[in-house]
């Protein structure tokens, strides 16, 4: 059964770079005459090199090193979870934080609203009450005014004024 290089890698799940590294290392001794070239790059392995070629495993050996893979995958999995777990309680500590500065910031800025519709009320009633007095100061000339004109067309008296000294 002859089978190309990427089957192989395929099948037995080496990588590429693992088999034409051994390919390489062997080509000219044990693997001559067991590997073919098919067009310009395809190379085609005899059942001899695709035996001497795949890895060898031990009974027991591939259960030994799936419960070390295991083992690994955990501790690395248990150290990622202690580190998530404390970037979270850091990032809910600078949220409750931040929270905290908001509030207070939201706090502030009602209060100061707040005021300034008080000012604004205030200001809004001294106005009133200033256009209330200019609208009476305004009647009050109004009606001076009405009494000099009055006073100013009234017949003058048939005896003669007075006259300042000097003028004669």
């Amino acid at each position: 059964m002859s089978m190309d290089i990427h089957t192989f890698c395929s099948l037995y799940g080496v990588s590429k770079s693992t088999a034409y590294r051994k390919i390489g290392k062997y080509r000219d001794t044990v693997l001559k005459g067991h590997i073919t070239k098919e067009g310009k790059k395809t190379e085609q392995l005899d059942d001899f090199a695709v035996e001497f070629l795949s890895p060898k495993v031990t009974p027991g050996q591939g259960i030994e090193d799936v419960l070390t893979r295991i083992e690994k995958i955990e501790t690395e999995s248990k150290k990622n979870y202690d580190e998530l777990t404390a970037s979270i309680a850091r990032l809910s500590k600078i949220l409750g934080a931040n929270k905290a500065l908001f509030d207070d910031y939201r706090r502030t800025n009602n209060e100061k609203i707040e005021q300034a519709v008080i000012k604004s009320a205030m200001t809004e009633e001294r106005v009133a009450a200033v256009e209330k007095n200019l609208s009476g100061c305004q009647e009050q000339m109004r009606k001076l005014s009405e009494k000099i004109t009055a006073t100013d067309e009234r017949p003058k008296p048939p005896y003669p004024t007075r006259r300042t000294s000097g003028s004669q």
